[in-house]
């Protein structure tokens, strides 16, 4: 049995038990966090800042769809998928994807159109129409009969064939076919590349697993072997691999040592590395989550990229109301930052980072209103105001100034009007709160609300 259709085998059953999940047990010096999803993952997943690309539905031929979520909101930008795999971003936005779910591969796929191959779903982080996978196709169907993980690198795009049995092998996607470059694996899974290093992840005949590399399409050998499992692939900011196995993310030095990163997972499968932030995005069968793994040096459960050395928001207040629509709901933060010395950034140059955590962790809002349009400075540098009605990115307007009696404290207010797309009856109370106006420089601020009440009427909620 390939690794493609186990994976969609034990799926199914996890789907059932999704809200009895372990609790996920970080290595010191990472957090985990969820970031919510409209339905079951399925896949692949890529995150990119603060957007996050990712499969949902059911196995089955055209029942599976891609969704890009951002700021809360959920856009389905492909359709018509039956087996999604492996995802990954190329640098000109174009979404890959491969799907292995065709007329050879069982009952559910039988009725399938495409399927075997790999996808290139253009604009992917600006797309609001959703694009057929009949219409993605790079190959055409059936090309890669065991389609499992997709890369865009330097030496073009890859795709790992997880044939089994010594027949597993990588291939490089060029003009109208496929030309081999890396052979004699068996389930070929992830891919992650290092100049001059491809590496593999390669679960044996005995199930296995292990980390293969090539160089020049030369195999070098095991850089590891004997693990429980080997699934999605990537490489970290200091070099290291980062590889999930079944339960855990392991992370794996050059001399191939491993140590688990974070363990807890259920079925842990594809994942992704962003470079920008640090932050590792891992895809577990079964939830209707991903699960962001991120620095988090000082222990306070918060991303470091988020608020590095910032203190507790003063006199913050929160209120959320569901609204009388789906996603039209609408939120409030009142808070105070205290900064030594007087704010130094410049909202309408430096934007803001605003992210709401409930009691689990799970990412209730994480948006970055970026500087530039949108934005109006007061004179002599009182204040700084944010305006778009059309609340794009879930945020309607900010204000930011200066105390006029204490330099050291800025008020903040931001606030979603009728475009915040969480019901408050869908998080865990209470919730945490993070405004962030230079992290790096500490200027930012996180509280964790002592207590948060359920309004009688209307089932808003009100923290502080």
């Amino acid at each position: 049995m390939r690794i493609s259709t186990m994976i969609a085998a034990l799926a199914s059953p996890l789907a059932l038990v999704a809200d009895a999940r372990a609790a996920l047990t970080p290595a010191a010096g990472y957090a985990v966090q969820a970031i919510p999803t409209p339905g079951i993952v399925q896949g692949g997943v890529v995150k990119r800042g603060n957007t996050v690309f990712v499969g949902q539905g059911d196995f089955g031929a055209g029942m599976e769809s891609i969704v890009r979520i951002e700021a809360g909101r959920a856009v389905t930008i492909a359709t018509g998928f039956g087996g999604l795999s492996g995802f990954d971003l190329g640098a000109d936005g174009t979404l890959y994807v491969v799907d292995n779910c065709y007329t050879q591969d069982g009952p559910a796929c039988a009725a399938a159109t495409t399927g075997d191959t790999v996808y290139a779903i253009p604009d992917a982080l600006t797309r609001t129409t959703p694009i057929a996978a009949d219409d993605a196709e790079m190959l055409p169907a059936g090309s890669i009969p065991f389609a499992y993980d997709v890369l865009s690198s330097p030496i073009g795009l890859l795709v790992s064939d997880s044939v089994g049995a010594g027949a597993g092998r990588v291939l490089r996607i060029d003009t109208g076919g496929a030309v081999e470059i890396a052979t004699g694996l068996d389930f070929a899974a992830g891919l992650a590349f290092d100049d001059p290093s491809l590496y593999v992840a390669n679960v044996k005949s005995d199930f296995s697993g292990e980390i293969r590399e090539f160089i020049d399409g030369s195999p070098v050998g095991a850089l590891v072997d004997g693990l429980a499992g080997a699934s999605g692939l990537a490489v970290d900011d200091s070099g290291d691999l980062l590889l999930t196995a079944f339960s855990a993310v392991l992370s794996i030095d050059a001399a191939g040592d491993s140590t688990p990163l974070v363990d807890g997972f259920d079925f842990a499968g594809d994942l992704d590395h962003d470079p920008a932030n640090g932050d590792t995005t891992v895809l577990d069968f079964g939830a209707s989550a991903v699960t962001v793994i991120c620095p988090d040096a000082d222990g306070d459960g918060v991303c470091d990229g988020t608020c590095d050395d910032g203190t507790a928001l003063e006199d913050a207040k929160l209120t959320v109301d569901a609204g009388k629509k789906a996603g039209a709901g609408s939120l409030k933060l009142r808070a105070d930052l205290r900064v030594a010395g007087g704010l130094t950034a410049d909202p309408s140059e430096d934007g803001l980072v605003l992210q709401l955590l409930d009691a689990t962790g799970a990412r209730v809002l994480d948006v970055t209103i970026p500087g530039g349009a949108g934005w109006k400075a007061k004179k002599k540098n009182r204040g700084w105001r944010f305006h778009d009605k059309t609340g794009t990115l879930a945020v309607t307007d900010v204000k930011v100034a200066p105390d006029r009696h204490d330099d050291d404290v800025v008020a903040v207010s931001v606030r979603s009007k009728k475009h915040f797309a969480t019901d408050p009856a869908d998080v865990t109370l209470p919730l945490r709160a993070t405004v962030a106006l230079d992290a790096a420089s500490g200027e930012c601020g996180s509280s964790a609300f002592a207590g948060c009440e359920i309004q009688s009427k209307g089932g808003g909620v009100v923290c502080e």
